[in-house]
């Protein structure tokens, strides 16, 4: 069995980008090296971000999406998440986005979350990880 990795939203961004090569590479690594989970909240930012700042057309985005879909578990966010993503915040001091992230995180088992937004390294209630993966490169070869 594999290990499960939680995927944010820059991680799926950055599998899209003509511009950031080596961020693109990285990405795709890093998705195939795992069982990845994401969230309903990932597929929404996903297709805010690069309808807003790439310029996707939404049939550009409904492909992109519908591959997530089918390469990783998807989270539903509920009021279990919701309510534990209070507690994060309250705890680690994140934000209320980024809380809901690594409460999806935690709910699924998830043993690492790969995101550029969070603190490399730091370990969330014992059992998750958070790893920049573009300061880990090698991880990724």
């Amino acid at each position: 069995m594999s290990v499960k990795a939680f995927v944010d939203t820059n991680v799926f961004v950055y599998t899209q980008s003509t511009t950031e090569v080596e961020k693109r590479n990285i990405s795709q690594c890093a998705i195939d090296g795992f069982d990845c989970v994401t969230s309903t909240q990932v597929l929404n930012e996903i297709s805010s971000v690069l309808s807003r700042k790439a310029g996707f057309s939404f049939k550009q985005i409904g492909s992109i999406v519908d591959g997530v879909v089918q390469t990783c578990e998807i989270a539903t966010v509920n009021f279990d998440t919701i309510r534990n993503a209070h507690r994060i915040a309250e705890r680690y001091q994140f934000g209320y986005y980024d809380s809901l992230i690594v409460s999806s995180a935690l709910e699924s088992g998830c043993e690492y979350l790969f995101s550029e937004d969070l603190t490399d390294g730091q370990k969330i209630d014992d059992t998750l990880t958070i790893i920049n993966i573009f300061k880990h490169p090698e991880l990724f070869d």
